[in-house]
């Protein structure tokens, strides 16, 4: 990342690994945009929106039938379209949503990259323009977090089960309805890897979240 901005790169930055496909759009050596898709062809942006309470998941299918009848169009264009964004909270949104896809790939920096010296079709009216270098600042910054998070869970093939009366301790617990999914996904067999690819969220918010409940002993690894 700090080659593409030193070196002022246009182009496209695909990083594979087992589950999903991350790629960042550079334009002159900052991030224009950034995506994340799983194996499965699911594209989380509709779902962070829905997560910040800006479109209803009504309004998704809505503008994924738009973006299926012309595989060309953005969903976010599509979301504009139907009326259902504005273009200012879209951007907003979707500078959250790189800035998380840059974060994953620090906290498990595994997977085979390419780079793409194209300039990418990112409308320069959607230009995000992400400074890098402020990102690996943050990204620096919170390394002694993201170290103990490794420890805690040192791979994406590691298993997760509830630990004992660990489910007793989410009594009461105010759960969101991602985190909520989550919980349903661990059941002692499924790698995070798994969880990351059916979860809603993007793998430093799933790796995050699992993180704080290994710590608070609710829940623990299992032997593959």
């Amino acid at each position: 990342l700090q080659l593409m901005a030193s070196c002022r790169n246009t182009g496209t930055l695909m990083i594979q690994s087992m589950h999903d496909e991350k790629c960042l759009y550079f334009r002159d050596g900052k991030i224009s945009s950034a995506s994340c898709m799983g194996k499965d062809n699911k594209n989380k942006l509709g779902y962070l929106l829905i997560k910040l309470g800006i479109i209803t998941e009504k309004e998704r299918e809505r503008a994924l039938a738009l973006c299926i009848e012309d595989p060309s169009k953005r969903l976010g264009n599509a979301l504009i379209e139907i009326g259902a964004v504005r273009k200012e909270d879209l951007r907003a949104s979707l500078k959250v949503q790189a800035t998380e896809i840059v974060y994953s790939l620090f906290l498990f920096p595994e997977g085979r990259f390419e780079f793409i010296n194209k300039e990418p079709n990112i409308d320069p009216a959607e230009d995000l323009s992400l400074d890098v270098m402020n990102l690996l600042m943050e990204g620096a910054r919170r390394e002694d977090e993201w170290e103990k998070m490794r420890h805690a869970i040192p791979s994406m093939d590691i298993v997760l089960d509830f630990a004992r009366g660990g489910k007793e301790k989410l009594n009461g617990t105010e759960l969101n309805n991602d985190q909520q999914l989550i919980l349903t996904l661990i059941n002692g067999k499924r790698t995070i890897s798994e969880i990351c690819a059916r979860s809603t969220l993007v793998d430093f918010e799933v790796c995050n979240f699992l993180y704080r409940l290994v710590k608070l002993s609710i829940l623990e690894k299992r032997g593959n």
